[in-house]
């Protein structure tokens, strides 16, 4: 059932069957085929596609290999096996079975074309316009049919799945010892951490403690595993500490970096610098990792410089008093003195007149007796 929307475009107005067990490769795949022009159904397994196929009516089926229940070679001997569904042009798009051992045992199923992944989308949709292109015109090989007899076909799948899941095996082997290997690196890293680094499930009570934490808090390893986050938190400092956990954990924004007293096995104060993240899976919040840094020297420095500034301020304060109260002696001491100018000038100017109004001469001798006023 080919629909031909525009011949020198070629594109063709098709349903496409793709069948995946991954849901992010269906995804990608049909947001290319549709962004192309295609109709898209999907399924995500061999069973589920030839239950779509005979409900359905389907142009081509694009499949990959490994899949539950029933996988792509299985899929497409069963549509090859069919009057009907023969007709459909069969494509296999694979990562996993990538040897040119796989394609040809593919091929021999009736598959029309073999893509390994990865591939360009553009390069993709290149080969799957010229499969349309050939079966439009007749081009490709009449329907196929299997070629291979039952019981040779089930010793070449068995032959194919065993190698596949042997390599399978394989990778999943390397991939468990790169996994225990990261996890040691990690493990090394929190131990030797120099911040205490802390698990608290969402009941509040600790489930793994690093052992900075205990060397800081004073706990032993097995002491700290039944403790409730609420004890180490400073009475004064319960209840922000509480509310912030709580919204924490249900979901709510809430600052993830803050400070807070805490106190030791042993009542001794201690700062910490707290940094918390959410650990979700599936969903649900399952806990929170947090790193808490001892800070208390810095608290302590913080407070010595606030009372040593409070200090200098309080000298500055008395200094600048006793500066305004000098100058205030000066200013009067200056005011006096001009007061006293001005008198003597007052008199100077009286002496004056008296002696320039008066019929005799008065002579002032210093104490050589020599005439100094006359």
């Amino acid at each position: 059932m080919m629909r031909v929307c525009n011949k020198i475009e070629e594109v063709e107005e098709m349903k496409i069957l793709i069948v995946d067990d991954n849901e992010k490769n269906l995804y990608l795949l049909e947001t290319v085929l549709e962004g192309s022009g295609y109709e898209v159904a999907k399924a995500r397994n061999g069973i589920e596609a030839l239950q779509k196929l005979k409900k359905d009516s389907i142009d081509i089926i694009i499949s990959d290999i490994l899949m539950p229940k029933m996988d792509g070679f299985q899929l497409c001997r069963e549509c090859k096996r069919d009057q009907e569904l023969r007709k459909i042009p069969f494509i296999f798009y694979t990562a996993t079975y990538t040897d040119k051992e796989d394609e040809e045992f593919a091929l021999s199923l009736g598959a029309e074309k073999f893509i390994v992944k990865p591939v360009r989308p553009s390069l993709f949709l290149k080969i799957l316009k010229d499969v349309i292109r050939e079966y439009r015109e007749g081009r490709l090989i009449a329907p196929k049919r299997p070629t291979k007899k039952e019981t040779l076909y089930l010793s070449q799948y068995n032959e194919r799945l065993i190698k596949k899941l042997e390599k399978k095996m394989l990778e999943l082997e390397e991939a468990s010892k790169t996994v225990k290997e990261s996890e040691q690196k990690y493990r090394e890293l929190i131990d030797n951490a120099n911040d205490a680094v802390i698990f608290i499930e969402p009941t509040g009570y600790l489930s793994f403690v690093n052992p900075k934490f205990c060397q800081t808090m004073g706990y032993t390893l097995e002491e700290a595993k039944k403790l409730h986050f609420s004890k180490l938190v400073h009475p004064e400092d319960s209840a922000m500490v509480a509310e912030n956990f709580k919204k924490r954990v249900s979901g709510e924004e809430v600052p993830r970096e803050y400070e807070f007293r805490t106190l030791t096995k042993s009542g001794k104060t201690v700062h910490v610098e707290y940094n918390s993240t959410v650990i979700e899976r599936e969903g649900r919040v399952v806990g929170i990792q947090a790193v808490a840094r001892d800070i208390t020297r810095r608290k302590q420095a913080e407070e010595e410089l606030k009372q040593y500034r409070e200090h200098l301020e309080e000298l500055v304060e008395q200094r600048t008093a006793k500066l305004e109260e000098t100058l205030k002696h000066l200013e009067k001491e200056v005011s006096e003195r001009k007061q006293m100018e001005e008198e003597l000038r007052n008199l100077n100017q009286l002496r004056e007149s008296i002696i320039d109004n008066a019929n005799i001469w008065l002579n002032v001798l210093d104490a050589k007796q020599n005439v100094v006023i006359w």
